[in-house]
């Protein structure tokens, strides 16, 4: 599945319904992710605000 252009929560609920998830759940990690994301100035994680956690993390 190619996400590029895509609105990430989009691609998210998309992962989730492929992996049968229920959609209470589904539902639930949406609102999440959205609080997440605005608590973040709905950046995508892919900016450079999670690259050096994304590292420290990898390197332990």
């Amino acid at each position: 599945m190619n996400s590029a252009g895509r609105p990430l929560v989009s691609v998210y609920r998309e992962a989730l319904i492929a992996r049968h998830y229920a959609h209470r759940t589904i539902d639930t990690y949406e609102r999440w992710l959205w609080r997440f994301l605005r608590y973040h100035q709905l950046r995508h994680p892919g900016c450079t605000w999670l690259r050096p956690n994304r590292d420290y993390l990898r390197s332990a």
